[in-house]
């Protein structure tokens, strides 16, 4: 798989496609509204994050801004992992540097 969830964690281990991309969206949407939810059920104030870990070479800008723009309207704060590689062909890395926190670790 190119994006998998666990808990509030998102994985992410793909080069920039559209396509690609556009799952991952779908995921982080699906998760910020299930993180809302449950706290909403369970009367309590959201304290939670979404951690998203990335490896991944690159690719398309387009694509990568369409990441961000999700990144940054997410209600529950995202905090992105590098793992792995992370790199880019044009201005991809743009994405990961949003106004959320943003947690950079290079593995291996």
């Amino acid at each position: 798989n190119i994006v998998e969830s666990v808990n509030n964690k998102v994985y992410f281990d793909s080069e920039v496609t559209r396509p690609k991309i556009m799952v991952l969206n779908k995921t982080l949407t699906n998760l910020n509204t299930n993180l809302i939810n449950q706290a909403n059920l369970l009367n309590k104030d959201l304290d939670s994050n979404i951690f998203l870990h990335i490896n991944s070479f690159g690719g398309s800008v387009f694509a990568g801004l369409s990441a961000m723009d999700y990144i940054k309207s997410s209600s529950v704060p995202v905090i992105t992992c590098v793992e792995g590689c992370w790199d880019t062909q044009g201005y991809t890395k743009e994405f990961f540097y949003v106004d959320s926190p943003a947690v950079l670790r290079n593995v291996g």
